[in-house]
Protein backbone atom coordinates (compact mmCIF):
# COMPACT_ATOMS: atom_id res chain seq x y z
CA UNK A 1 0.00 0.00 0.00
CA UNK A 2 1.20 3.46 -1.04
CA UNK A 3 0.67 7.01 0.64
CA UNK A 4 -1.54 7.38 3.38
CA UNK A 5 -4.90 6.01 2.37
CA UNK A 6 -6.62 3.66 4.57
CA UNK A 7 -7.36 0.34 2.74
CA UNK A 8 -8.89 -2.99 4.71
CA UNK A 9 -6.72 -5.48 4.86
CA UNK A 10 -7.50 -9.16 4.12
CA UNK A 11 -6.88 -12.89 5.08
CA UNK A 12 -8.30 -15.84 3.86
CA UNK A 13 -11.15 -13.54 2.54
CA UNK A 14 -11.68 -11.81 5.93
CA UNK A 15 -11.19 -8.59 7.43
CA UNK A 16 -8.34 -9.02 9.56
CA UNK A 17 -4.90 -7.45 10.72
CA UNK A 18 -1.85 -8.12 12.90
CA UNK A 19 0.31 -6.18 15.07
CA UNK A 20 2.69 -5.86 12.85
CA UNK A 21 0.27 -4.42 10.17
CA UNK A 22 -0.50 -1.70 12.58
CA UNK A 23 2.97 -0.68 13.63
CA UNK A 24 3.93 -0.57 9.63
CA UNK A 25 0.94 1.37 8.87
CA UNK A 26 1.86 3.89 11.40
CA UNK A 27 4.99 4.54 10.45
CA UNK A 28 4.27 5.03 6.96
CA UNK A 29 1.76 8.33 8.43
CA UNK A 30 -1.35 6.43 8.66
CA UNK A 31 -3.93 7.05 11.66
CA UNK A 32 -4.20 3.77 12.45
CA UNK A 33 -6.08 2.17 16.21
CA UNK A 34 -7.30 -1.01 17.72
CA UNK A 35 -9.86 -0.40 19.54
CA UNK A 36 -11.35 -4.20 21.17
CA UNK A 37 -9.26 -6.09 18.58
CA UNK A 38 -10.91 -4.37 15.77
CA UNK A 39 -8.19 -2.18 13.35
CA UNK A 40 -9.17 1.38 12.57
CA UNK A 41 -7.95 3.47 10.09
CA UNK A 42 -8.83 7.15 10.21
CA UNK A 43 -8.59 9.35 7.11
CA UNK A 44 -6.61 12.38 7.01
CA UNK A 45 -9.63 14.98 6.37
CA UNK A 46 -11.35 13.19 9.39
CA UNK A 47 -11.62 16.30 12.19
CA UNK A 48 -11.81 15.31 15.53
CA UNK A 49 -13.84 16.83 18.45
CA UNK A 50 -10.97 17.61 20.99
CA UNK A 51 -8.75 18.32 17.91
CA UNK A 52 -6.65 16.41 15.20
CA UNK A 53 -3.45 15.91 17.24
CA UNK A 54 -4.97 13.13 19.88
CA UNK A 55 -5.01 11.42 17.06
CA UNK A 56 -1.39 11.58 15.89
CA UNK A 57 -0.34 11.10 19.67
CA UNK A 58 -2.40 7.59 20.09
CA UNK A 59 -1.89 6.48 16.23
CA UNK A 60 -0.59 2.90 16.61
CA UNK A 61 -1.39 2.31 19.78
CA UNK A 62 -4.62 0.46 21.63
CA UNK A 63 -6.98 2.81 22.39
CA UNK A 64 -9.75 0.94 24.39
CA UNK A 65 -9.08 1.75 27.72
CA UNK A 66 -8.73 5.31 26.72
CA UNK A 67 -12.25 5.09 24.51
CA UNK A 68 -14.20 3.74 27.79
CA UNK A 69 -12.64 6.30 30.02
CA UNK A 70 -10.20 4.02 31.88
CA UNK A 71 -7.14 6.16 30.83
CA UNK A 72 -6.06 8.60 33.29
CA UNK A 73 -6.75 11.23 30.03
CA UNK A 74 -9.89 9.65 28.58
CA UNK A 75 -13.61 9.42 28.49
CA UNK A 76 -16.15 7.05 28.19
CA UNK A 77 -16.91 7.57 24.28
CA UNK A 78 -20.85 7.09 23.40
CA UNK A 79 -22.42 4.40 21.26
CA UNK A 80 -22.75 6.94 18.76
CA UNK A 81 -19.11 7.61 18.86
CA UNK A 82 -18.53 3.83 18.23
CA UNK A 83 -21.26 3.90 15.71
CA UNK A 84 -19.21 7.31 13.76
CA UNK A 85 -15.96 4.98 13.77
CA UNK A 86 -17.00 2.19 12.26
CA UNK A 87 -17.12 3.85 8.92
CA UNK A 88 -12.97 3.55 9.55
CA UNK A 89 -12.95 0.18 10.08
CA UNK A 90 -10.15 -1.80 8.32
CA UNK A 91 -10.06 -5.37 9.74
CA UNK A 92 -9.82 -7.61 13.32
CA UNK A 93 -6.61 -8.76 14.80
CA UNK A 94 -6.36 -12.24 13.49
CA UNK A 95 -6.92 -14.36 17.08
CA UNK A 96 -10.34 -12.30 16.98
CA UNK A 97 -11.95 -12.07 13.90
CA UNK A 98 -15.41 -11.05 13.77
CA UNK A 99 -18.24 -13.93 13.60
CA UNK A 100 -21.41 -14.00 10.74
CA UNK A 101 -23.37 -12.67 13.66
CA UNK A 102 -20.89 -9.85 14.39
CA UNK A 103 -20.77 -8.94 10.92
CA UNK A 104 -24.96 -9.00 10.40
CA UNK A 105 -25.30 -6.46 13.30
CA UNK A 106 -23.06 -3.96 12.25
CA UNK A 107 -24.64 -3.77 8.99
CA UNK A 108 -26.39 -0.75 7.75
CA UNK A 109 -30.53 -0.94 8.19
CA UNK A 110 -31.54 2.25 6.31
CA UNK A 111 -31.25 2.16 2.55
CA UNK A 112 -29.54 5.51 1.76
CA UNK A 113 -26.88 5.75 -1.22
CA UNK A 114 -23.99 7.94 0.27
CA UNK A 115 -22.68 8.53 -3.64
CA UNK A 116 -26.02 10.10 -4.70
CA UNK A 117 -27.26 13.32 -3.69
CA UNK A 118 -28.63 12.96 -0.17
CA UNK A 119 -31.86 14.96 -0.06
CA UNK A 120 -34.04 13.06 -2.68
CA UNK A 121 -33.68 10.15 -0.60
CA UNK A 122 -34.17 11.22 3.00
CA UNK A 123 -37.55 11.27 2.73
CA UNK A 124 -38.17 7.71 2.30
CA UNK A 125 -36.69 7.12 5.67
CA UNK A 126 -40.06 7.88 7.54
CA UNK A 127 -40.24 6.74 11.00
CA UNK A 128 -36.77 5.48 10.61
CA UNK A 129 -35.36 8.86 9.81
CA UNK A 130 -34.43 10.26 13.62
CA UNK A 131 -33.13 6.83 14.45
CA UNK A 132 -30.97 7.45 10.96
CA UNK A 133 -30.31 11.39 11.89
CA UNK A 134 -28.87 10.17 14.91
CA UNK A 135 -26.40 7.98 14.75
CA UNK A 136 -23.68 10.12 13.40
CA UNK A 137 -21.22 9.13 10.80
CA UNK A 138 -17.94 11.42 9.31
CA UNK A 139 -17.98 13.08 6.07
CA UNK A 140 -19.03 15.48 3.68
CA UNK A 141 -22.39 14.02 1.78
CA UNK A 142 -23.30 15.75 -1.72
CA UNK A 143 -27.10 17.68 -1.19
CA UNK A 144 -28.02 18.51 -4.57
CA UNK A 145 -26.72 17.47 -8.24
CA UNK A 146 -26.82 21.26 -9.16
CA UNK A 147 -23.05 22.64 -8.16
CA UNK A 148 -25.07 26.47 -7.80
CA UNK A 149 -27.10 24.39 -5.37
CA UNK A 150 -24.35 22.57 -3.66
CA UNK A 151 -22.45 25.84 -3.24
CA UNK A 152 -25.28 27.45 -1.16
CA UNK A 153 -25.69 24.43 1.38
CA UNK A 154 -21.62 25.55 2.20
CA UNK A 155 -20.55 28.28 3.69
CA UNK A 156 -16.55 29.05 5.14
CA UNK A 157 -16.64 30.21 9.18
CA UNK A 158 -15.03 33.68 8.45
CA UNK A 159 -18.20 34.63 5.96
CA UNK A 160 -19.88 34.52 9.11
CA UNK A 161 -18.04 37.95 10.67
CA UNK A 162 -16.93 39.43 7.36
CA UNK A 163 -20.94 40.07 6.50
CA UNK A 164 -22.28 40.80 10.17
CA UNK A 165 -19.94 42.29 12.24
CA UNK A 166 -20.61 45.41 10.20
CA UNK A 167 -23.78 45.22 10.62
CA UNK A 168 -23.08 45.29 14.55
CA UNK A 169 -20.83 48.68 13.74
CA UNK A 170 -23.49 50.24 12.27
CA UNK A 171 -25.94 49.60 14.61
CA UNK A 172 -23.34 50.70 17.62
CA UNK A 173 -21.75 53.39 15.75
CA UNK A 174 -24.44 55.50 14.34
CA UNK A 175 -28.02 54.46 14.93
CA UNK A 176 -27.39 53.51 18.58
CA UNK A 177 -25.51 57.24 19.21
CA UNK A 178 -28.47 58.83 17.40
CA UNK A 179 -31.03 61.58 18.71
CA UNK A 180 -34.23 60.21 15.64
CA UNK A 181 -36.75 59.61 16.85
CA UNK A 182 -39.88 57.34 15.34
CA UNK A 183 -42.92 58.35 13.74
CA UNK A 184 -45.32 56.72 16.61
CA UNK A 185 -43.82 59.56 18.92
CA UNK A 186 -46.13 62.63 18.83
CA UNK A 187 -44.49 65.42 16.33
CA UNK A 188 -45.42 67.86 19.47
CA UNK A 189 -44.17 65.87 22.00
CA UNK A 190 -41.79 68.07 24.47
CA UNK A 191 -39.06 66.01 24.56
CA UNK A 192 -36.15 67.07 23.04
CA UNK A 193 -33.01 65.68 20.34
CA UNK A 194 -30.91 65.98 23.37
CA UNK A 195 -33.25 64.27 25.53
CA UNK A 196 -33.16 60.66 23.22
CA UNK A 197 -29.27 60.46 23.06
CA UNK A 198 -28.07 57.73 24.87
CA UNK A 199 -25.69 56.98 27.55
CA UNK A 200 -22.78 54.95 27.00
CA UNK A 201 -23.40 52.60 30.15
CA UNK A 202 -27.22 52.55 28.08
CA UNK A 203 -26.10 51.62 25.08
CA UNK A 204 -23.64 49.12 26.72
CA UNK A 205 -26.62 47.63 29.18
CA UNK A 206 -29.07 47.46 26.11
CA UNK A 207 -26.34 45.85 24.00
CA UNK A 208 -25.92 42.81 27.10
CA UNK A 209 -29.71 42.67 26.69
CA UNK A 210 -29.56 42.23 22.64
CA UNK A 211 -26.84 39.20 23.65
CA UNK A 212 -29.66 37.84 26.08
CA UNK A 213 -32.05 37.83 23.51
CA UNK A 214 -30.34 35.95 20.86
CA UNK A 215 -29.84 33.30 23.61
CA UNK A 216 -33.33 33.09 23.86
CA UNK A 217 -33.42 32.97 19.81
CA UNK A 218 -30.69 30.69 20.13
CA UNK A 219 -32.13 28.51 22.57
CA UNK A 220 -35.53 28.58 20.71
CA UNK A 221 -34.77 27.67 17.39
CA UNK A 222 -32.41 25.17 18.15
CA UNK A 223 -35.24 23.43 20.92
CA UNK A 224 -38.38 23.75 19.62
CA UNK A 225 -37.60 24.07 15.70
CA UNK A 226 -34.32 22.23 14.77
CA UNK A 227 -35.41 19.21 17.10
CA UNK A 228 -38.74 18.59 15.85
CA UNK A 229 -39.07 14.86 14.65
CA UNK A 230 -40.79 15.06 11.31
CA UNK A 231 -42.44 11.73 9.45
CA UNK A 232 -43.53 12.81 6.33
CA UNK A 233 -41.40 13.01 3.20
CA UNK A 234 -41.62 17.08 3.14
CA UNK A 235 -41.15 17.59 6.92
CA UNK A 236 -37.96 15.16 6.73
CA UNK A 237 -36.40 17.13 3.67
CA UNK A 238 -37.06 20.39 5.15
CA UNK A 239 -35.45 19.37 8.68
CA UNK A 240 -32.58 17.81 6.99
CA UNK A 241 -31.71 20.39 4.83
CA UNK A 242 -31.96 22.96 7.90
CA UNK A 243 -30.53 20.87 11.03
CA UNK A 244 -30.49 17.15 10.64
CA UNK A 245 -27.81 16.89 8.32
CA UNK A 246 -25.08 18.66 11.25
CA UNK A 247 -26.51 15.35 13.61
CA UNK A 248 -25.81 12.94 10.92
CA UNK A 249 -22.62 14.72 9.99
CA UNK A 250 -21.62 16.97 12.75
CA UNK A 251 -17.75 16.93 10.85
CA UNK A 252 -18.66 18.34 7.84
CA UNK A 253 -16.86 21.65 8.27
CA UNK A 254 -18.38 23.55 5.36
CA UNK A 255 -21.99 23.05 7.41
CA UNK A 256 -21.14 24.38 10.80
CA UNK A 257 -22.48 28.03 10.11
CA UNK A 258 -25.48 29.49 8.59
CA UNK A 259 -25.24 30.03 4.83
CA UNK A 260 -26.37 33.93 4.36
CA UNK A 261 -29.31 33.61 2.49
CA UNK A 262 -31.34 31.70 5.30
CA UNK A 263 -29.65 33.67 7.94
CA UNK A 264 -30.66 37.22 6.05
CA UNK A 265 -34.42 35.97 6.48
CA UNK A 266 -34.32 35.27 10.29
CA UNK A 267 -31.86 38.79 10.35
CA UNK A 268 -35.28 40.83 8.49
CA UNK A 269 -37.61 39.52 11.00
CA UNK A 270 -35.89 39.73 14.18
CA UNK A 271 -34.87 43.27 13.00
CA UNK A 272 -38.09 44.43 11.92
CA UNK A 273 -39.20 43.40 15.36
CA UNK A 274 -36.96 45.43 17.13
CA UNK A 275 -37.59 48.32 15.44
CA UNK A 276 -41.55 47.81 15.80
CA UNK A 277 -41.01 47.36 19.44
CA UNK A 278 -38.00 49.83 20.28
CA UNK A 279 -39.19 53.54 21.50
CA UNK A 280 -36.34 55.31 19.67
CA UNK A 281 -33.85 54.84 16.88
CA UNK A 282 -31.68 54.68 19.21
CA UNK A 283 -32.52 51.94 21.36
CA UNK A 284 -33.38 49.72 18.22
CA UNK A 285 -30.12 50.28 17.59
CA UNK A 286 -28.09 49.02 20.51
CA UNK A 287 -30.26 46.00 20.77
CA UNK A 288 -30.28 45.22 17.30
CA UNK A 289 -26.47 44.98 17.52
CA UNK A 290 -26.27 43.40 21.04
CA UNK A 291 -28.60 40.03 19.02
CA UNK A 292 -26.34 40.50 16.16
CA UNK A 293 -23.01 40.44 18.28
CA UNK A 294 -24.76 37.58 19.92
CA UNK A 295 -25.42 35.44 16.47
CA UNK A 296 -21.89 36.01 15.27
CA UNK A 297 -20.75 34.54 18.23
CA UNK A 298 -22.33 31.69 18.15
CA UNK A 299 -21.95 30.92 14.96
CA UNK A 300 -17.88 31.18 15.26
CA UNK A 301 -18.21 29.13 18.69
CA UNK A 302 -19.84 26.41 17.36
CA UNK A 303 -17.79 26.15 14.09
CA UNK A 304 -14.41 26.41 16.64
CA UNK A 305 -16.20 23.72 18.85
CA UNK A 306 -16.43 21.40 15.92
CA UNK A 307 -13.24 22.09 14.18
CA UNK A 308 -11.36 21.46 17.47
CA UNK A 309 -10.14 24.65 17.99
CA UNK A 310 -12.63 25.50 21.15
CA UNK A 311 -12.41 23.37 24.22
CA UNK A 312 -13.79 23.48 27.85
CA UNK A 313 -17.82 23.03 29.81
CA UNK A 314 -19.62 24.61 26.38
CA UNK A 315 -18.05 22.39 24.21
CA UNK A 316 -18.12 19.24 26.35
CA UNK A 317 -21.75 20.24 26.68
CA UNK A 318 -21.95 20.43 22.64
CA UNK A 319 -20.39 17.48 22.12
CA UNK A 320 -22.63 15.52 24.85
CA UNK A 321 -25.66 17.20 22.78
CA UNK A 322 -24.19 15.59 19.72
CA UNK A 323 -23.38 11.76 20.69
CA UNK A 324 -24.97 11.10 24.02
CA UNK A 325 -28.04 12.75 24.70
CA UNK A 326 -29.54 15.16 21.78
CA UNK A 327 -32.55 16.35 24.44
CA UNK A 328 -30.33 18.66 26.48
CA UNK A 329 -28.20 21.43 26.09
CA UNK A 330 -29.76 23.35 23.12
CA UNK A 331 -27.78 26.42 23.87
CA UNK A 332 -23.90 26.86 22.13
CA UNK A 333 -23.12 30.10 23.34
CA UNK A 334 -24.36 30.05 26.35
CA UNK A 335 -25.97 27.79 29.05
CA UNK A 336 -28.64 30.57 30.55
CA UNK A 337 -31.54 29.22 28.95
CA UNK A 338 -31.12 25.57 29.37
CA UNK A 339 -30.02 26.25 32.90
CA UNK A 340 -33.88 28.11 33.18
CA UNK A 341 -35.49 25.61 31.56
CA UNK A 342 -34.02 22.59 32.79
CA UNK A 343 -32.31 21.47 29.84
CA UNK A 344 -29.01 21.73 31.72
CA UNK A 345 -26.99 19.01 30.80
CA UNK A 346 -23.33 17.76 31.77
CA UNK A 347 -20.85 20.70 31.41
CA UNK A 348 -17.02 18.29 32.35
CA UNK A 349 -14.41 19.44 30.80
Amino acid sequence: MQGTSCQPLHVDGQKSATWEDVARMDVEGRLVFVLEDRVYCVNEDFLHPGGNEILAEHSGKDITDLFSGEYPLGHAHSSAAHHLLEKFYIGSLTANLPTSEDQEQQQQPFLIDESRPLLWQVGSLGTHYMDWVESPVPGQPRFFESNWAEAVTKTPWWVVPLLWLPVVAHQLLFKATSSGNYSNTSSHSPVSADDLLLSSTTIMLLVVLGIVIWQGIEYSLHRFLFHLHPTTPMGIFLHFLVHGCHHKYPMDIERLVFPPIPASWIVAVVYCAVNAMAPTRAVAGAVFGGIMLGYVAYDCMHYWMHSGLLHGPLKAAHMRHHYIDSSRAYGISSPLFDFILGTMGPMKK
